[in-house]
């Protein structure tokens, strides 16, 4: 493989891919080991994009592939996800600050009540795996009174947020929004030294009615996404290498 990327792309949905791939000059199929993409070029910037499918592993391999056949400079972690705080509506965009792993909340509420139905009683707080991302100010600046994007913490685990109680809960532990894929994608990167961003646009509200409003609002937090990747591809940034340790 010849091709260097500047940008590396995680997806997980065929949608999202394909956003990413309408905006790249010259688009062209890549093949990786496990997954399909594209490479071509964004903002005069080389890029390539992988398709994980869903959930935590197969992204985390993803990105490890990606990262391996092309060297990219940074990895963006690129898709829609739930909205869990309040202000966040159909269509806004999350720039991650803070990735965590909500599994073992998810795990440990499921064993006391596998329909999540009732607040949990934990004898003790599951403990949630947090990597901390700092976007660089010029990144920042850049997106600065635009009202359609916020910084926040994403939250993640292999699951279907569609409980009420559930998005309360994880309000209540810090979390802004919450998809499967995106803790996954930056302690890859982490683990591999290169530095890591995520955008994730809210494609739905996280509660009982989240599988329709899905289907209603992904493609709004698409564009959404879309105007945002371009104008942060545009942006030279400096970013410092990461040092990894273990979240």
């Amino acid at each position: 493989m010849t091709f260097k990327a500047e940008i590396g792309v995680v997806c997980s949905h065929p949608k999202e891919t394909r956003t990413v791939a309408a905006l790249l000059d010259g688009a062209k199929r890549a093949q990786f080991s496990l997954f399909t993409g594209f490479c071509g070029i964004l903002e005069n910037r080389p890029c390539a994009v992988i398709e994980s499918g869903m959930g935590g592993d197969r992204a985390y391999i993803a990105a490890k592939q990606l990262i391996g056949l092309f060297q990219p400079e940074m990895i963006l972690d690129f898709g829609v996800a739930a909205g869990v705080h309040n202000g966040l509506n159909v269509g806004s965009v999350v720039m991650a600050v803070k990735a965590a792993d909500v599994s073992p909340l998810i795990k440990e509420w499921a064993k006391i009540d596998p329909f999540f139905i009732t607040p949990p009683k934990f004898a003790k707080e599951p403990i949630l795996k947090e990597i901390i991302i700092a976007p660089p100010p010029e990144l920042i600046s850049a997106f600065d009174g635009w009202e359609k994007i916020k910084e926040g913490a994403v939250g993640s685990a292999d699951f279907f947020l569609e409980h009420s109680l559930v998005k309360k809960k994880l309000s209540k532990r810090g979390v802004d929004a919450f998809c499967y894929e995106t803790f996954a994608v930056i302690q890859s990167s982490r683990e591999a030294g290169v530095p890591a961003l995520s955008i994730r646009g809210i494609s739905d509200n996280g509660e009982e009615d989240a599988h329709r409003q899905f289907r209603g609002g992904l493609n709004a937090a698409l564009s959404s996404l879309a105007d945002i990747l371009v104008r942060l591809a545009a942006i030279k940034m400096a970013f410092p290498k990461p040092e990894f340790s273990a979240p």
